[in-house]
């Protein structure tokens, strides 16, 4: 940015130089050319900054992807590891017992077997 104000005194320095001169004379073209180089510069690090800004937004939307990413693959290895809990749960009932106890623990542990075989 100190680089952006020089520049930016610069150029209003040029421009009441550029005030005082004749038109059409050769000193007038000089000090227009240098006053457009000027005004590119500031251009250019305009559009710098901006890159830099629409860079840094887009690291920190993909950072923000790649969390929400992870996170929803831990949340589905856990819910596996938690249908695979009730359906053992279940089952260790049907060692008591005999018998699955409830319809729910029957239609996951013969989900749970269907994975199973292959």
């Amino acid at each position: 940015m100190d680089i952006r104000r020089q520049l930016e005194g610069e150029f209003n320095a040029r421009l009441e130089e550029l005030g005082v001169m004749t038109l059409g004379s050769d000193e007038y073209k000089v000090a227009s050319d240098c006053l457009t180089k000027v005004a590119d510069r500031i251009i250019e690090i305009d559009k710098i900054e901006s890159d830099k800004e629409l860079r840094n937004k887009q690291m920190r939307d993909e950072q923000l992807d790649r969390i929400i990413k992870n996170a929803i693959e831990v949340g589905k290895f856990i819910g596996g590891v938690g249908a695979f809990a009730l359906a053992f749960k279940a089952s260790m009932n049907f060692e008591k017992e005999g018998t699955l106890t409830t319809q729910a623990g029957r239609n996951a542990l013969d989900r749970l077997l269907k994975i199973i075989k292959f």
